[in-house]
């Protein structure tokens, strides 16, 4: 390719860096063909993949010869520009693994001054980088025709003088990706500048080695990622040309024939017989120091701060000058946490130096954070406002709702969390209201009943009153909380003055009732204890906060659903004093546990519950342990199966449309393993109250309501048995519901010479004809009777009009123990048979005295309800 027509194609978006072009470079793997343009007759070098996004025609060019990038290596060329002609060893053709045909010619330009690869590449050649251009970015006279003028400005003038001189093939307009300035959208340009380094490469093994000992949460990030990165480590560039930072102390001497580095001030003020009182660059930078006849001035840079964060767990302790033990001691560090963009940042700093400097990590624990981005996915941005004002979320939902949606979020995983207010919103009423209203319940039950063992607690109606309002603004109680108004509000003053000593929790003695779901809740608690103590060793927060919410779920839905009978019936019996008393240690324990997730919550509910002479703040409190004399997983699980029959109970009854207040007669359970009918039995009352059924059936023939298919997991074996799927899909079919139930609770199958688990396969549970009010899974299945008789439908319907009572109470801000007369008028025969058939149990329920069907009902609170489509008038009086 000698010919005076012949040119090598290459492609830039930056055109500003053609003057300052040294080498051209090709794939060593790449092809590249010589073309001759049928159009002039030139010749044009490119690779042999890009030719079409030339050519739109194949008949354009004449294709003269084909070479492998290696073959190029060393080819010369003429420079574009004069300018840097006779620069040693340039213009030639390089060999480098990063170019690519994805775009552009399969040519890349180099400017060794204003790109790595560039850079790397020519000085791997012995070509020596120029920069022609100035502290401001504008041209030098090293580039003439363009000095003086900022170096992206002068990109049109550099294209049309490729123009004129017929150098230019094509232009065109892209969008591609180019580095702007975060904070205020300018246009960057890569640079290289002369800088000091660690030389972190010699110190790779080490890192790799003293990396291996770190317990990393989550763990992939230091195994794999962190590891990754560690074992491809480059030389750390410590210096930055700023003004403010820690001055490099090193001085070099005017000739460059010498330099050393001063280890303190002291020894600096010994060197420079100065007193140095001031370390920043303005002062430091007039220090000279004379040796051996030579004068000395410190380098102009400053340190990386990084290189500072790095240098934390020196600095603090101003070590080695002082605080030599207390560095010891607490050298390394038991635990760090940051976000994930520091595995380039902050841990591979403080890992950097700690094993130049001592050959082990600084840190022995490391918890890492993903980032957290706004709603749509961006960046968290000032000037764009796409995110709501922090300050705003907290007046509105409370600092312990803000911190309780970021630790059980996916940030605590190491993983991107994209910020929602309604997230926010719904820890409030998912959480918090849940657990307060636990709370709230206890509070006010036990000043009604007066509970503590012998003193009278006083002022009940003002106390209801006030739980009342604060549970209807929780986000407000939060906020009175995050305040520091523990004792303020009217709820928190009351309990405080009301609840004595013999209410309190006492540890050295735990409270065990003989009532099974207190046994049950003091269980879970010491389970939820358990798991506390052993994620929280273990550094795993993203497996504690879901037990402690579950846990709290469990206390609401369950515990205090399923006692509720035991708070409301008349007197304090043995079994009354139990319940409160196991409530009690319950929500005083709870409020320890949630202490460092909910602070502010947590600090008003110990404040109002405990012992005049415990520990002031439930932060100054030993964090519970667990008493594992104490935890039952068979009743546990007991539990949670009655929680499973319930919930699939609702299910029928959804499907079938009949709400729970109207009494059903028969529930089946039906399993194929009686034990757990047995498991089931000792809460069976709880079943039949929950589903409102009035007789629960156990039955073990369960062949006799479902039917068990399956078919092949086409996503698991599709791959793994190929042609032969189909095979074992069809035996798969064939098999029988016994085989299909021991898969479903850890069997294996051998289907044609196949061994296969549940997760090859798919278990499918159909109701057989006549049994279409079931529920089915591989736990537990379950029936309801749905036939409804004209008593059943009677009840339901009092238990509707108890509901609109009771509201009406609220309504009227009664206390919990008024007795009331109650008047009433509706029209509806249903509704009047229903309340004549049940009217002793509306009494009961409502606190009703006496009840009376009026057509004119009048009282002190009345209301016009709706009972199924028909309407009833109520009116109510408290009675003496």
């Amino acid at each position: 390719m000698s010919q005076g027509n012949a040119y090598v194609l290459i492609w830039t978006t930056t055109p500003w860096t053609l003057p300052s072009n040294l080498a051209v470079c090709v794939g060593p793997d790449i092809t590249y063909c010589a073309v001759r343009d049928k159009a002039d007759g030139s010749i044009f070098l490119l690779a042999e993949s890009r030719l079409s996004a030339y050519y739109k025609k194949a008949d354009a060019y004449e294709i003269i010869k084909a070479y492998k990038g290696a073959t190029l290596k060393g080819w010369c060329y003429e420079p574009l520009f004069p300018y840097f002609a006779d620069h040693a060893g340039a213009f030639v053709f390089l060999n480098g693994d990063f170019v690519t045909t994805e775009d552009g010619t399969g040519v890349v330009h180099m400017a060794p001054a204003y790109g790595e690869d560039d850079f790397t590449a020519c000085k791997d050649a012995g070509i020596s980088l120029v920069d022609p251009l100035d502290s401001e970015c504008r041209f030098t006279n090293l580039v003439p025709d363009y000095a003086g003028q900022f170096c992206k400005d002068a990109d049109k003038a550099i294209i049309k003088r490729l123009k004129d001189e017929k150098k230019l093939v094509h232009q065109t307009t892209i969008v591609h990706s180019y580095p702007f300035c975060d904070r205020t959208d300018t246009p960057l340009i890569y640079r290289a500048i002369d800088a000091w380094y660690v030389r972190v490469e010699d110190l790779r093994d080490k890192l790799v080695k003293n990396n291996a000992v770190v317990h990393w949460v989550p763990s992939y990030v230091g195994e794999k990622r962190f590891d990754n990165w560690l074992k491809e480590a480059k030389d750390w560039n410590i210096s930055r040309n700023r003004f403010w930072g820690s001055c490099i102390p090193v001085w070099i001497a005017d000739d460059k024939s010498d330099m050393f580095c001063v280890g303190s001030i002291a020894e600096l003020e010994k060197l420079s017989g100065q007193k140095v009182t001031d370390l920043h660059k303005h002062v430091i930078d007039q220090i000279t120091i004379t040796k051996n006849g030579k004068t000395y001035r410190r380098t102009p840079e400053v340190l990386d701060c990084w290189f500072e964060s790095g240098s934390m767990p020196y600095a603090q302790w101003h070590y080695p000058f002082e605080h030599q033990n207390d560095f010891n001691k607490l050298f390394p560090a038991d635990f760090i946490a940051e976000g994930l963009d520091q595995t380039r940042g902050w841990f591979y700093t403080l890992l950097v130096l700690g094993t130049a400097l001592f050959d082990k990590s600084p840190f022995k624990n490391v918890v890492v954070n993903g980032m957290v981005l706004a709603e749509d996915g961006k960046k968290m941005s000032k000037r764009l406002k796409n995110y709501p004002d922090p300050m705003t979320v907290l007046k509105t939902y409370g600092a312990d709702a803000l911190r309780l949606y970021m630790i059980q979020s996916a940030a605590v995983r190491a993983e991107e969390l994209r910020f929602s207010e309604a997230g926010v919103k719904d820890i409030v009423r998912r959480i918090l209201l849940k657990w307060w209203n636990a709370y709230t319940f206890f509070v006010s039950y036990a000043v009604v009943d007066g509970w503590s063992q012998g003193n009278e607690l006083t002022n009940s109606r003002a106390h209801e009153r006030a739980m009342a309002e604060n549970t209807n603004v929780i986000p407000a109680i939060l906020r009175q909380a995050q305040d520091g108004e523990r004792s303020r509000t009217k709820a928190g003053t009351q309990i405080e003055r009301n609840l004595d000593s013999s209410l309190r929790w006492n540890d050295k003695s735990i409270h065990v009732s003989q009532n099974i779901l207190d046994q049950w809740i003091i269980s879970r608690l010491q389970t939820l204890l358990k798991t506390t103590e052993e994620e929280m060793e273990g550094y795993r927060l993203y497996n504690v906060v879901p037990a402690l919410l579950n846990f709290i779920e469990d206390l609401t839905n369950i515990y205090i659903r399923f006692n509720r009978k035991r708070f409301w019936g008349e007197g304090m019996t043995d079994d009354k004093n139990g319940a409160y008393q196991t409530l009690y240690d319950v929500l005083y324990t709870l409020a320890q546990v949630m202490a460092p997730f909910t602070p502010f919550l947590a600090e008003t509910m110990y404040h109002n519950l405990k012992v005049d002479d415990e520990v002031e703040s439930v932060h100054l409190h030993d964090y519970p342990v667990s008493h594992s004399e104490l935890i039952n997983p068979d009743l546990e699980a007991s539990v949670a199966l009655v929680g499973r029959v319930i919930l699939m109970g609702r299910n029928v009854r959804d499907q079938n449309n009949i709400k729970v207040k109207v009494p059903l007669k028969t529930l089946r359970i039906i399993h194929r393993d009686d034990n757990l009918h047995d498991r089931l039995r000792s809460l069976e009352g709880y079943i039949k109250d929950e589903l409102n059924v009035r007789v629960v059936e156990y039955l073990t023939n369960e062949d006799d309501f479902v039917e068990l298919t399956a078919k092949a997991n086409g996503a698991v074996l599709g791959k793994r048995l190929g042609k032969k799927f189909a095979e074992v899909n069809k035996a798969l079919q064939a098999l029988d519901s016994q085989s299909l139930w021991k898969l479903e609770h850890g069997g294996r199958l051998e289907v044609v010479g196949e061994t296969l688990t549940l997760q090859d396969v798919m278990v499918y549970r159909k109701p057989k004809p006549g049994h279409e009010s079931i529920v089915s899974d591989a736990y537990v299945t379950v029936e309801l009777d749905t036939t409804l008789e004209e008593e059943q439908i009677w009840e339901g319907l009092a238990r509707e009009v108890v509901n609109r009572i009771q509201k009406l109470r609220k309504t009227a801000d009664l206390k919990l123990s008024d007795r009331i007369q109650l008047e009433y008028h509706t029209n509806a025969e249903q509704i009047r048979s229903a309340i004549t058939a049940n009217e002793h149990y509306i009494k009961e329920q409502t606190l009703t005295v006496i009840m009376t069907s009026t057509a004119d009902p009048k009282g002190q609170a009345s209301e016009v309800c709706e009972v199924e489509g028909q309407t009833i008038t109520v009116a109510l009086r408290v009675v003496a």
